[in-house]
């Protein structure tokens, strides 16, 4: 999920729950969790690289490819957002411990490393707030600035 997360800019409530016909050969639907005046807005996702590379090895471990969960937890249901966020805690408390992570960081923090990275990629910020004042504000970490030195 943290791949996917990073891969897609999408927040954990929107794909926590995606199915897998929501997933296409060539496209992935997903529905925006936060909604505005009740109007639903569902995000088009154009797979490519990484992502067709993640499905295949997700459509590798999934038990019905045509109804059931793309991120199934054990028992093959959907993770309800307390069992997400206990498992990533989880995740990250066996990692400091490995040694593999010294910095805390939340799952959320994933949207940031999108926003950034596809910034850096394509030279503009993607579309993920109707204000894209919003997302540069909150989310792009890439905020630097030019100067000349003495």
């Amino acid at each position: 999920m943290a791949e996917f997360a990073s891969l897609g800019g999408n927040r954990g409530m929107e794909f926590r729950l995606l199915t897998w016909p929501q997933v296409g050969e060539t496209e992935i639907r997903i529905i925006r969790g936060k909604q505005r005046e009740g109007k639903e807005v569902v995000e088009v996702f154009q797979m490519h690289g990484a992502v067709v590379n993640l499905m295949d090895r997700m459509r590798g471990l999934a038990k019905d490819v045509r109804y059931g969960w793309v991120f199934p937890n054990a028992k093959g249901g959907s993770y309800t957002a307390q069992a997400f966020k206990l498992g990533w805690n989880r995740l990250k408390a066996a990692a400091r411990k490995a040694g593999k992570l010294d910095v805390n960081f939340t799952f959320h923090d994933l949207r940031s490393y999108y926003v950034t990275q596809f910034k850096a990629k394509f030279g503009a910020l993607p579309e993920i707030h109707a204000d894209p004042g919003t997302t540069a504000r909150i989310y792009d970490s890439s905020k630097i600035v030019n100067r000349k030195m003495l």
